[in-house]
């Protein structure tokens, strides 16, 4: 283990000597989707394979619905998936999940959502990017464990690793009405949020580096096998599952060439000369940027990161 932490180690401070190269470009440009149809020019639906453990489902474009202004996401063991067929991607059940084929970056991220209750089923809104993308396994979730949906989980990945979560009670059933769920993600923090009120914060810094690269938005329902602990056992009892989804809207962070949102009521970090150099330094290598020593001061590049307006959501 020790050896593993010197490696990973060693590769972090390789690649931080290296320009910061993002294979994907994120929009820059606000999304709203009310989800009443499919927009093939904005959206993706899975189809024709499976993740592989611990989901049991294969993704069918058949298991994404549209009706009465809601995307519905559902789970089954239908067509012929008891017997694992290739129908179902050689697994018991189907299952719809749904991705923008554009990528977000620094912004804020919010779901209209009702998600499924069930022992055993997962109802995911979240964002991602992998090695299928050109990037590093990124990753920022809002899960609900359908065993208990008065209580949310948060957690994110970078580089791969995971092991963040956060399990916050709501004070209501998920499962019984649509509310809004939001993550805020800037360079400097990620912040969730229930219907406007703060749940949870991530601060970078200390030792706690975040996402950096840019990531599709994901929507998905399924079925959890060997994490029992976790998830509750699944069983299906021939009534599908669903995950219903009312909208989904994104607002970039404004770009900011030298400035950094820390308080949520603008920009309050400037890069200027004043600013301590090795702070800059540390702060930049977080972000994955090049520093490079000149005649002993560090050269500092245009700081591009993001800040919202002072009306950002900030609720306490």
């Amino acid at each position: 283990m020790f050896a593993w932490h010197r490696i990973a180690l060693f590769g972090a401070m390789f690649f931080a000597l290296l320009p910061p190269t993002l294979a994907a470009t994120a929009r820059t440009t606000p999304l709203t989707a009310t989800l009443t149809s499919h927009n093939a020019a904005t959206w993706q639906q899975s189809d024709g394979w499976s993740n592989g453990a611990p989901f049991q489902v294969g993704w069918r474009t058949d298991h994404i619905g549209f009706a009465g202004g809601l995307m519905t996401l559902s789970l089954d063991n239908r067509p012929a998936c008891s017997s694992a067929s290739a129908a179902c991607s050689n697994q018991l059940y189907a299952a719809g999940e749904y991705k923008s084929i554009s990528f977000i970056q620094y912004g804020r991220l919010t779901f209209r959502a009702k998600p499924a209750a069930g022992s055993g089923v997962i109802t995911g809104l979240f964002t991602y990017t992998g090695p299928s993308d050109g990037q590093q396994h990124d990753e920022i979730d809002i899960e609900f464990l359908g065993k208990d949906t008065t209580r949310i989980q948060f957690n994110y990945f970078v580089a791969g690793i995971g092991l963040h979560e956060k399990l916050v009670n709501l004070g209501f059933d998920a499962s019984l009405a649509f509310h809004d769920y939001t993550i805020e993600w800037l360079p400097s923090a990620i912040n969730w949020y229930v219907d406007g009120a703060l749940k949870h914060s991530v601060l970078a810094g200390g030792g706690v580096t975040l996402p950096l690269s840019p990531q599709h938005i994901f929507m998905n329902i399924w079925a959890a096998t060997g994490v029992n602990a976790w998830s509750g056992a699944f069983t299906y009892t021939g009534v599908p599952f669903t995950t219903q989804v009312d909208q989904v809207s994104y607002v970039p962070a404004t770009g900011a060439s030298s400035s950094l949102d820390t308080t949520g009521g603008g920009c309050s970090i400037n890069n200027t000369a004043e600013f301590d150099p090795t702070m800059l330094m540390m702060l930049l290598l977080s972000l994955g940027y090049v520093i490079k020593k000149r005649r002993r001061n560090y050269s500092a590049p245009i700081i591009k990161v993001g800040c919202f307006p002072s009306n950002s959501i900030r609720s306490a």
